[in-house]
């Protein structure tokens, strides 16, 4: 897919309420990292700062920046904009 097609259809979705869903991207994202931010806080509290704590500071920004992009994209391109799995642009009633 060209970049300019997708971009052309995200101006033209943006329109039709693009910008909400954009914002809960933006809310969910924050939320992500608030959530990560109070695990690494429990671990440090139960395991002590040392050793374990690091590990989580590594480990749960990446995977739950990955999960919640997963999943938001997901939203946005099949249900907002249109597209399926399989590249096809599925037609909006």
């Amino acid at each position: 897919m060209r970049p300019s097609l997708c971009c052309q259809h995200f101006l033209r979705r943006y329109q039709s309420g693009g910008g909400l869903l954009i914002l809960v991207g933006y809310i969910g994202t924050y939320a992500s990292n608030i959530g990560r931010i109070a695990i690494i806080s429990l671990s440090g509290y139960i395991y002590g700062p040392e050793g374990v704590i690091e590990q989580v500071h590594v480990h749960t920004g990446w995977i739950l920046f990955s999960l919640w992009m997963v999943i938001f994209w997901y939203y946005f391109f099949t249900r907002h904009l249109g597209f399926s799995l399989m590249g096809t642009k599925k037609q909006h009633e």
